[in-house]
């Protein structure tokens, strides 16, 4: 039976976000949160358990309750292992690892919407309301029948002790429906088939006997495999041979050595129409290949494939949803036709988007990446002035980006969608920074996580960083249909950059393209008042007007998500001197007062 008392907070050395999707945070920055879902239930199991100590037993009972017991305990160590190596620093000061128990110091933790406060500021009153107790551990929901029961208890117990709804929790439907899964085995697999785009890799051929050692096409597959399933949106399987293969996509090939190298071979098959080759690639890497360096030439490779077979699968996946003259039932054509209306950047095609997303999440309450897309599309809504609701879009993105990880924790995209969401709304720069870190160690070729990351970075002034992290999204979405949007982060770097001559240069060309998108062209008109060319600004002041209506720039220096204060402070200075600006918000002359 789960047991919950609100935790007192002195000095707390780590920030842990249990609601929607988990995080772990180091004050200060930096993510401590460990990869495994086992050990980051062990984290969650201390911090919220009033025991001072808690019994390796009962852990093993929660999380490994239809293992052999020694096969349980053998499990622990490594996920206690797991969890010391992500606390790393000063993690002696409030976790305790012994041979019979764990012991966790909650003083030193911040429970975002649990943790009471302490000294000269806490009061009375219970610790503040949390945000959904229904999202509490969403992510570790499905790991162990026992584990499940106490997070439907501890759900309870929070509600009860803040007085919040509560309704059916995940935790509650997985215990119900697992027996039933069991037993209609044909049906879970019909339903898991129809989840994704399916995508078979059959074994590496090896042409030419004795110039390759045998393990290396074997090991070359395998790694594919592997690599391949980071890509959320598509399921893959290892295919042996293509008799009765249902995948709606096959990859194979083979290698063979030419003189001083070794030459991969990969073609992409579309088996849903006629077997027609869709994609080749060759892929060259140094000979001979020795066992000591074969990971990191197979890495390479790898690397190669999956950012070159990535995208030409969703390009043609949106080509053959666009050609159907009317939208099916299903959520992921849904989110396929609604992907290119996005990025035109036109009130329209957001609205048109919307009505997409809108349908796919209704369709299928469990697609994380419609919701994720649902909640991009809504900011684009908000920062272009679209939004006919602006409060009712803020609640909806939060939530929805925080559902579309929930859905997938590992889920890169989403991910990096989330994290955009925190730095360029709430602001939030250092936790969309740990989210960003989760997305790439997820999906080191999701582009998106490079691309958008290199906007909070340029947006605190790492505009270095910024720089290789959208050089780094450009190589790998060199064949994505939707890459061409990456240049107006380069807009976005040169302007924190100070570099007003290519901030001009790139949002010009930008809105020769998208001449709706008036983000880019806020950006136009900051660097142009900046070298002091003042009826320029004027004129374009005029066509931001006319595109966005309710657009000021008072509103625009609180919101814009300025990560350096002096960024602010000398855009409002500009803004003045060419009189587009009469006079700053409050809290731009606090923050000026704040700096003498």
């Amino acid at each position: 039976m789960a047991t919950y008392e609100p935790n007192r907070a002195d000095d707390p050395l780590i920030r842990l976000r249990l609601f929607g999707p988990i995080e772990a945070l180091r004050v200060g920055g930096g993510s401590v949160l460990p990869r495994g879902r086992r050990a980051q239930a062990i984290l969650c199991y201390l911090a919220l358990s009033p025991d001072g100590a808690v019994p390796r037993q009962r852990l093993v009972d929660l999380l490994w309750s239809g293992r052999w017991e020694e096969q349980g305990r053998a499990s622990l160590r490594q996920s206690l292992l797991e969890l010391r190596v992500a606390l790393g620093e000063r993690q002696e000061d409030y976790l305790s690892i012994e041979r019979d128990r764990v012991v966790l110091d909650r003083r030193r933790l911040w429970i975002d919407g649990l943790t009471r406060h302490e000294g000269a500021a806490a009061t009375a009153a219970a610790p503040e309301t949390p945000p959904d107790v229904d999202q509490l551990l969403e992510t570790l929901v499905g790991l162990d029948p026992t584990f499940d029961a106490w997070i439907a208890g501890m759900r309870s117990e929070v509600a009860a002790a803040h007085g919040v709804p509560h309704g059916p929790t995940r935790a509650r439907r997985v215990a119900v429906d697992r027996k039933r899964l069991v037993d209609d085995k044909p049906a879970a697999d019909a339903r898991a088939a129809a989840d994704g785009l399916l995508l078979s890799v059959a074994p590496l051929i090896k042409i030419g006997a004795g110039q390759l050692d045998d393990y290396v096409a074997p090991a070359l597959t395998q790694e594919l495999v592997t690599a391949l399933a980071r890509v959320r949106w598509i399921q893959v399987r290892f295919s042996p041979s293509p008799q009765g293969c249902d995948a709606q996509y096959r990859l194979e090939g083979y290698l063979s050595r030419t003189d001083a190298q070794c030459r991969v071979v990969l073609r992409l098959i579309d088996q849903a129409d006629r077997g027609v080759i869709i994609w080749t690639g060759v892929i060259h890497a140094p000979y001979p290949l020795h066992y000591a360096t074969l990971g990191e030439v197979v890495e390479q490779v790898v690397e190669q494939v999956v950012e070159q077979v990535d995208p030409e699968i969703l390009n043609i996946e949106t080509r053959k949803a666009l050609r159907r003259p009317d939208v099916s039932t299903d959520s992921y054509e849904c989110v396929l036709r609604a992907i290119p209306l996005i990025y035109r950047f036109d009130e329209d095609s957001c609205r048109q988007a919307g009505a997409l997303l809108e349908r796919a999440v209704g369709l299928d309450p469990q697609h994380g990446r419609a919701f994720a897309f649902s909640a991009l599309r809504r900011v684009t809504a908000l920062a272009q002035g679209w939004s006919r609701d602006p409060q009712t879009d803020l609640r909806e993105l939060d939530r929805e980006a925080a559902h579309g990880v929930a859905c997938d924790p590992r889920d890169s995209l989403a991910l990096a969608l989330s994290a955009h969401i925190r730095a360029f709304l709430h602001h939030d720069f250092a936790s969309a920074l740990a989210l960003f870190d989760r997305a790439v160690q997820a999906n080191p070729s999701c582009g998106f996580a490079w691309g958008y990351s290199a906007l909070t970075h340029a947006y605190t002034g790492q505009t270095e960083e910024a720089a290789r992290r959208l050089a780094r999204a450009q190589a790998i979405m060199i064949h994505d249909p939707y890459s061409s949007f990456l240049e107006s982060f380069a807009g976005v770097i040169a302007y924190f950059s100070s570099d007003w001559a290519a901030t001009i240069a790139l949002c010009r060309r930008q809105l020769e393209m998208r001449p709706r998108f008036t983000n880019i062209r806020k950006l136009l008109i900051g660097a142009l008042c900046f070298v002091g060319r003042s009826d320029e600004a004027r004129d374009e002041n005029q066509v931001l007007a006319q595109h966005e209506p309710e657009f000021t720039w008072a509103r625009h220096l609180e919101t814009y998500p300025f990560g350096r204060a002096e960024d602010r402070l000398a855009l409002e200075a500009v803004l003045r001197r060419v009189q587009l600006l009469s006079d700053a918000p409050s809290s731009l002359r606090l923050v000026a007062a704040n700096s003498l």
